[in-house]
């Protein structure tokens, strides 16, 4: 069996931010990257103190053509702009590539600086377009935006805010607002739960999750095995390692119900299951918390 160290050596080869290699190892097209002018734009870089630290979005995205732009201009409407956008295709069939292109375009020409790319995959998983993403993203922080959802104006301000109050923070936690595209139902409002609660249920919303880049190089990649429940495995493996985290009340990201994780709800349960047994140091607890999911429907 190889070590543990062996396996993150592996998959660190494996998503080398080589591009040469990206392509002949994981079989993609790396479409060109969008670099804009070095002119003031709609939004700044980070600017006195907050100078320091930078920030890379990542948003994969397939067959997204009705969802895509809102999240986009959600990221470019902020007052603090990223200094880098991945954007991983997996092998969208209607208008999201050129929807993505459009919109980088635009933001080119208002003057805006961030370092843009387009990836795209052979569809392998949202798992591996995520650790794709997170070898090409060079900046002190990793936001994770998935293509039908979208950032509240500030919330890159009040994410900066939160790192430079705590300094030895290595992930920020935020808070969700649910939204049912099917009703008018009024949005529901996720925050993070105690950790004690890790072993019978996800406790963090993963678009509110901002991660500093080493956290990934001392805790390893999202595993591969999980299509589901790859959030829930490494939010484990974080605080197994140590890793500091910081809530912060605000609602910064609204998430849009009906994706993959909820049109696929038994491979969910059965993950999730898998993960707790892996990880809790009681494993009963994961047990009940899998048979309470699969009673609840959640």
């Amino acid at each position: 069996m190889a070590s543990s160290g062996n396996v993150a050596a592996e998959r660190a080869f494996r998503y080398s931010r080589d591009e040469t290699q990206v392509r002949s190892i994981v079989h993609q097209d790396i479409a060109h990257p969008y670099a804009a002018p070095s002119i003031p734009g709609r939004g700044e870089w980070l600017s006195g103190a907050a100078a320091t630290i930078s920030y890379g979005v990542i948003t994969v995205c397939k067959d997204s053509a009705a969802t895509i732009r809102r999240a986009i201009d959600s990221v470019f409407q902020q007052a603090l702009l990223p200094r880098q956008y991945v954007f991983i295709d997996g092998g969208s069939r209607d208008s999201t590539v050129s929807i993505i292109e459009a919109a980088l375009a635009e933001a080119e020409h208002r003057g805006v600086r961030t370092d843009c790319t387009l990836i795209r995959q052979h569809n392998e998983g949202i798992t591996q377009a995520w650790n794709i993403g997170l070898n090409s993203v060079t900046a002190d922080v990793v936001c994770i935006l998935n293509s039908d959802d979208w950032y509240d104006p500030g919330t890159i301000e009040r994410v900066v805010a939160r790192f430079m109050r705590y300094p030895k923070a290595e992930i920020v936690l935020g808070s969700g607002r649910y939204l049912d595209p099917s009703d008018d139902a009024a949005p529901r409002i996720c925050r993070p739960r105690p950790f004690f609660v890790l072993p019978i249920a996800m406790t963090v919303i993963h678009p509110a999750c901002f991660v500093r880049r080493e956290v990934y190089a001392r805790v390893g990649l999202f595993d591969e095995r999980y299509q589901i429940a790859a959030d829930y495995d490494f939010i484990y493996r974080c605080r197994q390692a140590g890793i500091r985290f910081v809530r912060a009340p605000e609602v910064v990201v609204n998430v849009l119900r009906g994706g993959f994780a909820e049109t696929h709800m038994a491979l969910g349960w059965r993950e999730v299951a898998q993960v707790g047994r892996r990880h809790a140091r009681l494993p009963v607890l994961s047990a009940a918390g899998a048979i309470a999911r699969r009673w609840l429907k959640r």
